[in-house]
Order: structure tokens, then sequence, then C-alpha cells
């Protein structure tokens, strides 16, 4: 985990044990302005923490017009 990212956890955290909810609100308002281009904007699958890493890798990517992605990804139960 990131130094940065962890920053944010404990300060989220602090503001959520101390019943802030009003700064609470603006803090986590402003880290998802900053981050507000790394969005997901499709599902792969029910899994939220999937889906973002997936969006995550395709977006940089993207960005390094490394590859374009498309198609599917199937995943079986056993």
């Amino acid at each position: 985990m990131s130094h940065d990212f962890r920053q944010t956890i404990y300060s989220i955290r602090d503001l959520a044990e101390r019943q802030d909810f009003e700064r609470l609100q603006s803090y986590i308002g402003a880290f998802c302005d900053e981050y507000a281009g790394n969005a997901v904007t499709y599902t792969v699958c029910k899994n939220t923490a999937l889906n973002a890493l997936l969006a995550h890798y395709a977006a940089r990517a993207g960005e390094l017009q490394m590859i374009s992605c498309s198609g599917a990804l199937i995943l079986q139960r056993k």
C-alpha cells in the first residue's frame, strides 16, 4: 500500500471516528475529484475490486497507447 493512500485512509478513519461528517464528506469529495479520470466506466464482473483493477490497467495501457482493450473475460465457477 502506498504511503499516500495509507495516509488518506488514516485521515478518513480519524474523521469518521470523530463523527466530523461534514469534513469527511468534503475530504472524500476532494479525493474523488482528484481521481475522477480513473473512474471505472464499465463492469466486467460483480467484484468491485477486480473491476477497478482491470479498469486501471486498461486506462494505463490506453494512455501509453500500448494496446486497445475489448472482448470479454469469462470466469467459471468450480
